[in-house]
């Protein structure tokens, strides 16, 4: 079991049992609703749009989330909590896009379903 399984053990089932493009498309959506559900603040750190989070044509560095990782770190140090909170959500959407842009395998896509729900203002 991923740590998506833990979180939403049916969805982790519907990405297992789906073909690879399908199964990509679904976590895709995943990741929109996340992005859609966050504040105008959240969408404007990541820098990406709705239609690029839509076509998967912008490509995201690892380097990208460790810098938002980091940002978050200092944020909550310095007991900026609502900026904190932005740069967390941020930081799991990138990292969402990293795993999906990989399209590793099932266990990829679960984890960037999981980093894309982590975003949700809901969860974190």
């Amino acid at each position: 079991m991923t740590r998506l399984g833990s979180l939403d053990p049916t969805l982790e089932a519907r990405i297992r049992a789906l073909r690879d493009a399908e199964a990509t498309h679904l976590v895709r959506q995943v990741l929109l609703c996340s992005f859609r559900s966050q504040p105008p603040e959240v969408r404007t750190l990541f820098g990406i749009s709705e239609r690029d989070v839509r076509t998967g044509r912008v490509v995201v560095a690892e380097d990208a989330v460790e810098a938002m990782d980091e940002r978050y770190l200092i944020a909550d140090e310095g007991g900026d909590l609502t900026l904190a909170s932005h740069l967390f959500s941020t930081a799991r959407l990138l990292e969402a896009m990293v795993h999906l842009q990989a399209k590793e395998d099932p266990d990829g896509l679960c984890e960037a379903a999981y980093e894309a729900l982590s975003a949700s203002p809901s969860l974190s």
